[in-house]
C-alpha cells in the first residue's frame, strides 16, 4: 500500500470513525511483507551455507544436506551481521552437538578462512643462497595458513593458500609442532631453527621440512 493510499484510507477512517479497521488493515499488510522478507532471508542463508560447504554436501548427499541446513536455519537465527559469520555459527553448532560431520565442516571452514586472507610474498632463494645468507635471513609463516586438529581422524591438517589456490595436507604431530613454532611475523632464521630443535626436532628433520615447506610456500624467507 502506497503512502498516498494509506493517507486517503486514514482520512476516510477518521470521517467514518473506523480507526480500528484501518489499523488492522495496515498491520495485516505489514505482516504479509514480513513473511515475504523472512522467507527471502532464510533462502539467502540456505544458499550461502550450501555454497560454503560444497564438500560437506558431497559427503552426506544432497537431500540429507538440505535437511541439515533447513533444520539449522529454523532453530538457529543468525547472530552475525554477515553471511560469513553465519557459516562460522553453523560449524560451531556442529561441534557443540558432537556431530559426526563436525570434522568435515571444520576442515572446509578453515579453507574458507584461508581463502579470505592475503598470502605472504616470499623471496625466491635456492638452497645454496639460503645457506650463504643464513645468519641474515628472516623467516615467517604464510599468513594465509591454518593448522586444524581433526579429532575424528586423529590427524593434523595444514590448510594454506598458494598463488590463489587453497591446499590441504595431513601432517605429523612433529610437523605440527614445527608449524606452531613458526610465527606469522618475521623471525631470524638461525634463532628459529635453534628454537625448533630445542623442542626435540632433529636437524635432519628440520632441514627436510624447511625444504618442502619453502617450496610449497607454507613458510619462507622475507625481507
Amino acid at each position: 500500500m502506497k503512502l498516498a493510499e494509506i493517507q486517503r484510507r486514514f482520512q476516510t477512517a477518521l470521517i467514518q470513525n473506523d480507526l480500528d479497521g484501518i489499523r488492522n488493515e495496515i498491520a495485516n499488510k505489514t505482516d504479509q511483507r514480513m513473511v515475504v522478507y523472512q522467507t527471502s532471508y532464510e533462502n539467502r542463508l540456505f544458499e550461502s551455507l550450501r555454497d560454503d560447504f560444497l564438500e560437506l554436501q558431497s559427503a552426506v548427499g544432497e537431500r540429507e544436506f538440505q535437511e541439515l541446513l533447513q533444520t539449522f536455519i529454523a532453530n538457529h537465527p543468525s547472530r552475525s551481521a554477515t553471511l560469513f559469520g553465519y557459516s562460522e555459527q553453523f560449524v560451531r553448532c556442529l561441534i557443540e552437538q558432537n556431530s559426526p560431520l563436525a570434522h568435515l565442516a571444520i576442515r572446509e571452514w578453515a579453507g574458507l578462512r584461508v581463502r579470505q586472507r592475503v598470502e605472504t610474498s616470499f623471496l625466491e632463494l635456492s638452497a645454496d643462497q639460503i645457506q650463504t645468507r643464513i645468519h641474515e635471513l628472516t623467516l615467517q609463516r604464510n599468513r594465509a595458513s591454518e593448522l586444524v586438529h581433526d579429532d575424528h581422524q586423529g590427524a593434523f591438517v595444514l590448510v594454506w593458500k598458494k598463488l590463489g589456490d587453497v591446499f590441504e595436507l595431513e601432517i605429523s604431530a612433529e610437523e605440527a609442532r614445527v608449524l606452531e613454532l613458526t610465527p606469522f611475523s618475521r623471525t631470524n632464521l638461525v634463532e628459529w631453527a635453534n628454537r625448533v630443535m630445542q623442542s626435540g626436532i632433529s636437524g635432519e628433520t628440520l632441514k627436510s621440512i624447511l625444504s618442502e615447506w619453502t617450496r610449497d610456500k607454507i613458510i619462507g624467507m622475507v625481507e
